[in-house]
């Protein structure tokens, strides 16, 4: 507890001290920064790491996958491949390919579809009902 001129104050508790408010993108002698609820989804192509937002801009971040995944509010955000993190707000649609989902996102980036990967797949849909 904090004393703030003789009245307790109770510190800020959150339950993901290490969630991102914001995300860094470095472009030409600019630094831009990306909030977390402009993501769409992240994914990683050619050892870069790349933020979409909502309304489609690509970013590139100083990131990869496996720190951006620690960094993000599990509840709303999905590493459904090794390649790609996606935001629950982001989803479309879902299709059951004979034993895989195959996701359509709002955002019309990918030239080729996006397959949660079985391994993941039951983790997946447990996620999308908001089962952690």
């Amino acid at each position: 507890m904090i004393k703030n001129n003789s009245v307790p104050v109770e510190p800020i508790k959150t339950t993901f001290p290490l969630a991102s408010i914001r995300f860094l993108s470095k472009f030409n002698k600019r630094l831009i920064p990306i909030p977390v609820e402009n993501v769409a989804f992240f994914y990683a192509k050619l050892k870069a790491t790349f933020v979409v937002t909502f309304d489609e801009r690509r970013f590139v971040i100083d990131e990869n996958l496996e720190k951006v995944e620690q960094r993000v509010i599990p509840s709303q955000f999905f590493r459904i491949n090794r390649s790609t993190i996606i935001s629950y707000k982001s989803i479309k649609e879902i299709f059951i390919d004979e034993d895989q989902l195959r996701i359509v996102l709002h955002q019309s980036v990918f030239d080729k579809p996006l397959y949660v990967s079985r391994t993941r797949g039951t983790i997946f849909k447990k996620w999308l009902k908001g089962i952690t």
